[in-house]
This record gives structure tokens, C-alpha cells and sequence, in this order.
């Protein structure tokens, strides 16, 4: 049965179609609420019903809307990336890609930066010491406002990648990416597929069972809305699949990946839109940082993982 077309207010194209759980196939799902349209603050996007797969805890909305025209929704980067601080960005990377560097225990490790943005990964890493970097980037004005001449940026998906070519990776590395692809199983077979035995991956993804979240969705409740804080799959930052600590260990392990640390954290500056309400929204957001700091309920997990049998194939 074809999907349902569906279209939001700044003109972006979705097709509603449902679907089973990526990463286990055919299994329970239940609802969490409604996300987008009516159910946003801002009234962004279109509504959309948001699930958790039973068996293995992925969040995603289902149906499940499919942009008709993925390079529309990140065509604007400079509006984008307007809220990421570059400095403190560029800060982070370095560091990252200095643990991965020791984790590599090799001089001039080769890393694979996917879904690489502006290419801020790729310069820390060449920076710090890695040999060979190479990004893959399917956006046309990501790959044009890339930050600095001569980052690599290849215009494929992982999958397709992994297809054309039978070499490896020391690093692969998963920046803010895996909650924003179609298929997160596929991804992570690919890279079983392009991280090399006992190499290294690893992943920034939000924590879809953070505590602000939690405290949102509870006072949503309180006063008689629908409305959950979880994924954004019709608006920025396009998050389609929803990830916690044991939906992302179950799909590394899945694909013969064995977690060496997990660190759940957060320290983002949270917006305000200069209203009353939002400043009163986003002070108490600040507040709830610390706490979820101390008890692993914070927005941010900060993966690293080591391929630990053959990938498939």
C-alpha cells in the first residue's frame, strides 16, 4: 500500500509508510506519544507517532516519514550548525580523536569519518596524529562548506561505500549521525564490514531515556497532552531513530561489536526562544544537567567499542 504524502510548513515533503523495527525485524512496538505539528512548542513539523520497539528498546516514529527530498532538509548549513559552537566543536574533536589514537596502539592509524558534516573531524584528526582520514558525506552543501581545503568528502552513504571497496579502518567513527539515517542496522553492518579486527568505532549519540525527558513527558501528561520530547523526524535536527543504553549495546553486539566504555554526559547550552516561558523552560533544563551528570541520565552517550569478531562476510 503506497505511503501517505504529507507536507510541512516551510514546504518539506514526507511520505508516511509504516515499518517494522530495523534492528530486530517484526516485533512488539508501543506508543510513547506524539511528536511534531501540534505536538511541538513551535508547532515544527508534521505529527508523527513515536515508538519503542519491545525487544530491543529503539525509539522511532511509525509510521515512519521518508523525506522526498533528503537534500532540501540539510541545504542550508550555515542555519544548521547556527547553534554549535565551532571553537568549543573543534575542542572536542581534538580530544576524541586523541582516545581514539591510543585506543589504535599503532603509529598513523587509518580513520573513516562517516556522515563527516563540515569535515571538523577529519582536520583534528590529521591534526593529532591519524595517517590516512577520509570522510563520507551525502550532502552537497555539507561537502561545500566543508572547513578547511583539502578534506576528503566522499558523496556516499556507509552502505554503498562498504560495497565498492574490500579495505579497512583502524577507527571508524559515528559523530552525531546514527539517530539521523534511515536504517541504524545497516549502518552499524556496515561498518562491521570497514572497521579492521580489534578496531576501533566509536559513537556520539543522544540518550533518548534522559532525564529532562523524562521530567518533560511527565509534566506533558500532568496536563492532559500527548506531546514526548523523544526524536525530531520531521523538523532540526531530523532525529529519526531514538537510542539508550541498551538498544545501542544490543545493536554493536548484534553486529560482533563489544562496548570498552560507554559514557553518558551532557553540558550543551540550552536555547531559549526569549520568551518568559521559554527562559523559565530553558533555566530549568540547565538546572536538571548536574543531576543527570551524577546518575548516567544525561542527554549525551560517548561510545567506544572494538570489533571483537569478523564482521559479516
Amino acid at each position: 500500500m503506497p505511503g501517505v504524502s504529507v507536507t510541512d510548513r516551510d514546504g518539506n515533503e514526507f511520505v508516511l509508510n509504516t515499518i517494522v523495527c530495523p534492528a530486530c525485524g517484526p516485533s512488539t512496538e508501543r506508543t510513547i506519544g506524539l511528536r511534531g505539528g501540534a505536538h511541538h512548542w513551535q508547532g515544527r513539523g508534521v505529527e508523527t507517532r513515536i515508538v519503542e520497539c519491545t525487544s530491543c528498546g529503539l525509539l522511532y516514529a511509525n509510521p515512519y516519514p521518508t523525506p522526498t527530498d533528503f537534500q532540501r532538509l540539510y541545504a542550508d548549513p550555515e542555519k544548521y550548525f547556527e547553534s554549535h559552537d565551532l571553537e568549543g566543536r573543534t575542542r572536542k574533536f581534538r580530544r576524541v580523536a586523541r582516545q581514539i589514537l591510543a585506543k589504535c596502539q599503532k603509529p598513523l592509524p587509518s580513520l573513516l569519518d562517516v556522515g563527516s558534516g563540515r569535515g571538523e573531524m577529519l582536520v583534528a584528526a590529521r591534526d593529532v596524529g591519524f595517517g590516512e582520514v577520509l570522510g563520507l558525506e551525502p550532502s552537497i552543501a555539507n561537502r561545500e562548506f566543508a572547513a578547511e581545503p583539502g578534506v576528503e568528502l566522499i558523496p556516499k552513504m556507509i552502505e554503498e561505500f562498504a560495497d565498492e571497496t574490500d579495505r579497512t579502518f583502524d577507527a571508524v567513527t559515528l559523530n552525531a549521525i546514527l539517530e539521523h539515517v534511515p536504517n541504524p542496522d545497516s549502518m552499524i553492518e556496515a561498518c562491521a564490514r570497514l572497521v579492521a579486527p580489534e578496531g576501533v568505532l566509536y559513537v556520539d549519540i543522544p540518550n533518548e531515556a534522559n532525564l529532562l525527558v523524562m521530567i518533560g513527558n511527565r509534566l506533558n501528561r500532568l496536563f492532559g497532552s500527548e506531546a514526548v520530547l523523544q526524536l525530531s523526524p520531521t523538523f532540526p535536527p531530523y532525529h529519526v531513530f531514538g537510542f539508550t543504553q541498551r538498544s545501542t549495546r544490543f545493536l554493536l553486539e548484534k553486529h560482533g561489536f563489544e562496548i570498552t566504555s560507554a559514557r553518558v554526559a551532557t553540558w550543551f547550552w540550552v536555547r531559549s526562544d526569549g520568551s518568559i516561558k521559554g527562559r523559565a523552560r530553558a533555566l530549568a533544563a540547565m538546572r536538571i544537567q548536574p543531576i543527570a551528570n551524577a546518575t548516567r541520565t544525561a542527554h549525551n552517550m560517548f561510545i567506544f567499542a572494538r570489533r571483537s569478531v569478523p564482521g559479516p562476510g
